[in-house]
C-alpha cells in the first residue's frame, strides 16, 4: 500500500501527500515514538522498534483504512490508538493480534480482540487468570456443556463440512486452580450487537460502507463472548478494567451485572491524558516542523503528569 500519490503533482501537492497515506503515518509514528514508549507497558517499551513496525505494516496494509490515512486527523486517531495498545501492553498486527484498527467515519478506531482480553486476564495487571481456553462452536460438530459437573465435551470427526458459528465457550482457570466453564449462543452475541454496536447501526443505516461485524462476524462473536465471561473479573483486575474502558465498541451486555468501578489507576488517569491532549492537538494549527518531544516516564504508582503540547506533522 503505497502513499497514494498522482504521477504529476505539483511541490506543495507533495508535500502535503507526505504527510498523509503510509509516509505520514511513518513521520507521525517517528516524532511520536518517545510518547508512545514513555507511556507504554514494558513487554512493548522493551521490544518498541519491534512493535510499532509491527503496528505500522498492519495499518498500512489494511484496505480498510485507506481513507483513514487521507487525512491529518485520521493518522492522529492512529497514533491514539498506537498509544492505547501499547499503554495497555497489546500487539496490534501479526498472525494473532491481540488489537486492531478499524475505520469509522474517517477515524481508527482501536478494537480489542478475543486474544487481547485472554492475554490481559492473565497477564495484565491484577491478572485474575491462570489459563484460559476460547474455542468457537460450529454447526456439524459434537459439543455439550454439563455447567453441574463442570465439563465440556467438544469433537468433530472430519467427515462433513462445518457450519456457520453457533456458539463460543470459555474453560477459566483462576490464579487459586478453581476453574470456570461459561458458553454464549450465537444468537446472545447478535442481540448484544443489535442492541449495543454503534457501529452496527451505523452500517444497517448505511451511514458507513463496513463495520467489524460486517467483514468479521466469527471474530467479533468470539470477541463478545469474551467480554462476557470476563466482566465478572473486572473490578479485581486492573488490566481488565483498563480495557473495558478503552475497548472502542459498544458491544458489552447491558443486561448483565455491571461490576462496581476499579479504582482510578494510571490507566484511567493516562486514558484521560490522551483524550486531552487530543482535543489540545486536534484544536491546534499544524505547523510541519520538527518538535522536540520529552519522553516521560510513568511509574505505576505515580500520577501521570501532562506532557507539553506535540505537534505530529
Amino acid at each position: 500500500m503505497g502513499d497514494y500519490m498522482a504521477i504529476n503533482q505539483k511541490p506543495d501537492e507533495e508535500k502535503q501527500v507526505a504527510r498523509i497515506g503510509r509516509r505520514g503515518l511513518e513521520t507521525a509514528v517517528e516524532k511520536m515514538t518517545p510518547e508512545i514508549m514513555a507511556i507504554a507497558a514494558p513487554s512493548v517499551r522493551s521490544a518498541g522498534s519491534t512493535w510499532l513496525k509491527r503496528a505500522i505494516v498492519s495499518i498500512a496494509n489494511d484496505d480498510k483504512l485507506r481513507d483513514v490515512l487521507q487525512s491529518e486527523a485520521g493518522i492522529f486517531s492512529v497514533i491514539k490508538g498506537f498509544e492505547k495498545a501499547a499503554t495497555m501492553g497489546l500487539q496490534l498486527g501479526g498472525q494473532f493480534p491481540q488489537a486492531y484498527m478499524t475505520g469509522f467515519d474517517g477515524k481508527a478506531e482501536l478494537i480489542v480482540s478475543a486474544e487481547g482480553f485472554k492475554h490481559t486476564a492473565i497477564h495484565g495487571p491484577g491478572a485474575v487468570l491462570s489459563d484460559m481456553l476460547i474455542r468457537r462452536v460450529y454447526e456439524g460438530e459434537n459439543f455439550a456443556v454439563d455447567f453441574a459437573g463442570n465439563t465440556v465435551a467438544h469433537s468433530y470427526d472430519g467427515k462433513t463440512e462445518r457450519g456457520k458459528v453457533i456458539g463460543v465457550y470459555c474453560i477459566m482457570t483462576r490464579t487459586d486452580g478453581v476453574k470456570i466453564i461459561d458458553y454464549m449462543t450465537r444468537s446472545e452475541a447478535l442481540r448484544v450487537r443489535d442492541g449495543h454496536s454503534k457501529a452496527w447501526r451505523a452500517f444497517q443505516a448505511k451511514k458507513v460502507s463496513s463495520c467489524p461485524w460486517n467483514t468479521d462476524e466469527d471474530a467479533m462473536i468470539e470477541k463478545t463472548a469474551a467480554k462476557k465471561f470476563l466482566r465478572k473479573f473486572a473490578a479485581e483486575a486492573e488490566g481488565l478494567a483498563m480495557l473495558f474502558g478503552q475497548d472502542a465498541d459498544d458491544f458489552d451486555d447491558q443486561s448483565t451485572t455491571t461490576p462496581e468501578p476499579a479504582p482510578r489507576d494510571v490507566s484511567d488517569r493516562m486514558a484521560d491524558h490522551l483524550d486531552r491532549r487530543t482535543e489540545r492537538t486536534a484544536a491546534a494549527p499544524v505547523v510541519p516542523q520538527a518538535d522536540t518531544v520529552e519522553a516521560e516516564v510513568v511509574a505505576d504508582t505515580e500520577p501521570v503528569q501532562e506532557s507539553k503540547p506535540v505537534e505530529l506533522f
